[in-house]
């Protein structure tokens, strides 16, 4: 039986970061709606889809919401919710950790309470400096490299000396070396987008942010169609990838992001470099 909801229609807000939210939201939904099946979430086949994955009526039936207010959502209407009705959708479109904290956040969406793009306090900037484990560097919401470690540029050759060319997903997608570098650059790509992607919804419709994303999406038909994608992944999930590198031949470098409170528009992310074993 699908219940009567008590949330409620709020009057729009045309901002330019309220408009990119709320599609972002209808672009998450809909990818999500558009991978399942019928026959994966135990409702009966039919027939004549027109499109691959679930219909609307259909995720509402399974989250206990009405057809017209789900619909509404999906088309990114200025409605409210309920964390309980967020929880239904969520499980009624399967989404895992990840997904589930992307969707409360564009679902109960507020702004950053500081500037993206503040200077780092120099104690953070000296202690990833002095860093001697492996790579270290300051990541800020844009991916902008607001500081690193020696050991960081030997093994990256990178950053550059310009603010310009200190972006790391423009240096991922733009530069050809990364390709090379990475063992395995199809997977790491689709990790970095959709990392990125979980910053970007908390900056929608700032210029220095869509300028980027504009760019990358012209300049790289790989990020252009991850982009279209949807995926998303927490910024600060371990990670873990096999290098290729030209002087140090095979090794795997792991990292571990840390927020720190007082610098919360940044990322602190520490390397381990280990030697890759030979296959038997």
């Amino acid at each position: 039986m699908v219940v009567r909801d008590t949330t409620t229609v709020i009057r729009p807000e045309l901002g330019a970061k309220e408009a990119g939210r709320r599609a972002l939201l209808t672009e998450f939904l809909r990818a999500r709606r558009a991978r399942l099946t019928s026959e994966e979430v135990g409702l009966p086949a039919g027939t004549h889809r027109r499109v691959p994955g679930l219909r609307r009526e259909e995720v509402a039936i399974l989250a206990d919401v009405g057809i017209t207010w789900y619909t509404w959502l999906e088309q990114g209407r200025p409605i409210r919710m309920a964390p309980a009705t967020l929880e239904r959708i969520a499980g009624a479109l399967r989404l895992d950790r990840h997904e589930r904290g992307y969707l409360r956040g564009l679902v109960f969406f507020e702004p950053a309470g500081v500037g993206w793009d503040l200077p780092i306090p120099a104690r953070v900037a000296d202690i990833v400096r002095s860093y001697a484990a492996g790579p270290a560097f300051i990541r800020g919401p844009r991916w902008d490299v607001l500081a690193w470690n020696d050991i960081f540029s030997r093994i990256f050759g990178f950053p550059g000396s310009s603010p310009d060319d200190r972006n790391a997903l423009r240096h991922a997608f733009l530069d050809p070396r990364v390709r090379r570098l990475n063992v395995d650059w199809p997977a790491l790509a689709r990790q970095l987008v959709a990392s990125f992607r979980t910053e970007y919804a908390q900056h929608t419709g700032d210029e220095a942010f869509e300028a980027l994303i504009a760019e990358l999406k012209r300049e790289s038909t790989t990020f252009a169609r991850l982009w279209r994608e949807s995926t998303v992944l927490s910024p600060t999930e371990a990670r873990s990838v096999q290098l290729r590198h030209p002087t140090l031949g095979s090794i795997f470098y792991g990292t571990v992001s840390l927020l720190i409170p007082d610098v919360p528009h940044a990322t602190v992310v520490f390397g381990t470099l280990d030697a890759a074993e030979p296959k038997p």
